[in-house]
């Protein structure tokens, strides 16, 4: 199944504090695979997919686990089977000269 909620990711750029900066919020990132459902299934595999400008690295963290994404161009991918806890969709972001990590996304694992 594809869909492209760009809401998901617009909203998390424009709603970065001030003084950061991202040129993706410029442009509208597009999901193109990722779970629509708040709660996920442990021992299950999903596959995540969007596309965006500006953004070197992207990650899923799953209980404090990184998993980085494969990139190629403006597209990033990553397929991820899940342990219960937590995971987050983390996207790469500079504010101030410094390199960090802001949340896209977040799930409930059980």
């Amino acid at each position: 199944m594809k869909f492209i909620p760009t809401f998901l990711l617009t909203s998390f750029f424009l709603s970065l504090a001030p003084g950061a900066f991202l040129r993706a919020a410029q442009v509208s990132p597009s999901i193109a695979e990722a779970p629509l459902q708040e709660t996920l299934s442990a021992g299950t595999e999903y596959a995540f997919a969007f596309h965006v400008r500006g953004v070197e690295k992207a990650a899923l963290i799953n209980n404090k686990e990184w998993h980085y994404f494969e990139k190629s161009g403006e597209a990033f991918t990553q397929k991820i089977t899940l342990k219960p806890g937590t995971l987050t969709l983390n996207i790469e972001c500079s504010r101030n000269g410094t390199n960090s990590f802001r949340r896209a996304l977040s799930y409930t694992v059980k």
